[in-house]
């Protein structure tokens, strides 16, 4: 498992020793505006809220954008899939926490992602 906290949230990754993916648990705070807009080539990401609201932006490859709400108050499990331009904001002032999965376990030597600054248009 590794550990990761900073001022927008403190996460713990590789949870379990999974044969496929990795199993992540993620805090998020209500003070930190919206994370960076990222996507991965290859790798799909299941949300599923434990506590808190998330409003997720999307955008497809296709150039759709799209806006969801993840409210553990309803929770179901939610997917970005790969090439999906995606960031979310915590709507919530206790934080939100979820689980995700990532189909793929990082690479930090092979990164999949790619990242946008947090000031980039759209």
């Amino acid at each position: 498992m590794n550990t990761h906290v900073d001022a927008r949230r403190t996460f713990y990754g590789n949870v379990f020793p999974l044969a496929e993916g990795s199993l992540n648990i993620v805090h998020v705070n209500f003070d930190t505006p919206y994370t960076e807009r990222h996507r991965h080539q290859d790798q799909d990401d299941w949300f599923f809220m434990v506590s808190g609201v998330l409003r997720f932006e999307l955008i497809d490859p296709l150039g759709e954008m799209s806006r969801v709400i993840l409210d553990a108050r309803m929770p179901y499990p939610f997917r970005v899939p790969a090439q999906t331009w995606h960031h979310y904001t915590c709507l919530t002032y206790e934080g939100a926490t979820y689980v995700m999965w990532a189909s793929k376990a990082y690479d930090a030597v092979n990164p999949d992602e790619e990242r946008e600054p947090l000031d980039a248009p759209g």
